[in-house]
């Protein structure tokens, strides 16, 4: 879609995950009519769709299919949000973001505000943008893959039970503190644009562009075409509480035990006992790799509607 179609009426596709934090427990039917209502009074045609997160991708591709859509609209997290993205990167189908989900952190990325009506009075006028994605194998992830404390924190939160969005933040609080008592250490070999070193570590971050100096870590930038890799450097359980409080507060940039490096490319490899199947937290999602892990930034490479005066672009976009 081009910026010129932005202004045009559009033929809008949405889709819910009823089992995004915000719907979590609800009916659902009513933000599907509330946003109905939305579209249509804005001038645009707009079919609302309300699934489950597996049924999600079914409904995306049948849209891409039937070529009925201009524009596709999620609403849920930051995994459903990735999910749809990897569907529709390389397309002329602009993305555009319902935050549904617990931190709604590309999102943020993105300048979208995070109370639904505003969200959606942002949406009827937003631009297009193209903006970066990272790969790593043949997996795209928006925000941010993880290894180490963070996959370990969402397996044991994971266990717990929850039935709201508050519910999910509460359970996250306490699956962070029995996770931090006792740290799994990672021995991996990473190589950084090429350059190979040993680390041990008991956290690892890959982001989709560098984190912006904000209370939560997100990219405010997110089409400067490089990865940000930040890797933990202790596994002392007073320096993790140290950078655990540094993160809540925004420091964590400042914090002494994590390297930061802006890169292009990275691969990892498990050393040792490690060389066995390694979870990692894709975009809060959980997965498994074997062996040699490989991830990119490629450029540009999704069109995404971004919200009037939204800082999520570099100037030169």
């Amino acid at each position: 879609m081009s910026k010129d179609n932005a202004k045009k009426r559009w033929r809008v596709g949405v889709v819910l995950n009823r089992g995004a934090a915000t719907l979590k427990g609800q009916d659902g039917r009513d933000t599907a009519a509330e946003i109905r209502r939305y579209f249509k009074a804005a001038g645009h045609q707009a079919s609302v769709k309300l699934t489950t997160g597996s049924g999600m991708g079914a409904i995306i591709d049948r849209h891409l299919k039937q070529k009925d859509i201009d524009v596709l609209i999620v609403g849920g997290g930051d995994g459903s949000v990735s999910s749809a993205a990897a569907r529709l990167k390389g397309s002329n189908i602009a993305l555009g973001i319902i935050p549904l989900g617990t931190m709604n952190l590309f999102a943020r990325s993105l300048g979208m505000p995070l109370a639904l009506a505003d969200a959606l009075a942002a949406l009827v006028k937003a631009h297009p943008k193209p903006v970066d994605v990272a790969m790593v194998g043949d997996r795209l992830f928006l925000h941010q893959l993880s290894f180490g404390l963070q996959p370990e924190l969402v397996k044991t939160r994971e266990r717990m039970k929850y039935r709201s969005r508050v519910g999910k933040m509460f359970a996250s609080v306490r699956a962070f503190l029995s996770t931090l008592r006792r740290p799994k250490q990672l021995a991996l070999e990473i190589a950084i644009d090429g350059e190979a070193k040993v680390f041990r570590t008991p956290a690892l971050v890959i982001s989709n562009n560098l984190y912006g100096e904000t209370l939560l870590p997100f990219a405010d930038k997110v089409d400067e075409g490089v990865l940000g890799v930040y890797i933990c450097t202790s596994r002392k359980w007073p320096d993790l509480i140290k950078l655990t409080a540094d993160v809540m507060l925004g420091n964590w940039a400042n914090n002494p035990c994590v390297e930061t490096f802006a890169v292009h490319t990275v691969a990892i490899a498990p050393l040792g006992r490690d060389r066995k199947p390694i979870t990692a937290s894709l975009d809060g999602e959980l997965v498994q790799f074997i062996g040699r892990i490989s991830v990119k930034i490629l450029p540009r490479a999704l069109t995404v509607l971004v919200p009037p005066k939204s800082k999520a672009t570099s100037p030169a976009s």
